[in-house]
């Protein structure tokens, strides 16, 4: 989502190490913070500019309706399919990230409160 130029992983102590310039970097320590709350709220709005992107911006939605696995890759096939730059599910919290122009965060907005409101 950020653009880092790399990412390590390190199980112990629960760490990631990322090289990119410090912008990305930024972008990429939010979305790291962002996505480890201990409690996701979807009625809040979670979401940061992109660094090198006038208008980009990458935004969290927690879905409230924590559906099966299979809805949650329905919807993400349906957002990449509306054309939304980037767009990854995230079960544990259950979430989507997006990354694109205000339009198209407009776009999956829009897509995702649906899905959060219709019976399954």
């Amino acid at each position: 989502m950020a653009d880092v130029q790399r990412v390590f992983p390190y199980e112990a102590p629960n760490a990631i190490v990322m090289r990119s310039g410090a912008d990305k970097v930024a972008v990429g320590e939010w979305l790291f913070h962002e996505l480890g709350r201990p409690s996701a709220d979807p009625a809040r709005a979670h979401q940061t500019q992109l660094p090198g992107v006038p208008d980009g911006m990458v935004r969290v939605f927690y879905l409230a309706h924590r559906g099966r696995a299979a809805d949650l890759q329905a919807l993400t096939t349906q957002l990449r399919a509306a054309r939304i730059q980037w767009v990854f599910p995230y079960t544990q919290p259950a979430a989507v990230v997006v990354r694109g122009f205000p339009d198209q965060i407009g776009t999956a907005e829009a897509m995702i409160a649906k899905f959060d409101t219709s019976d399954r």
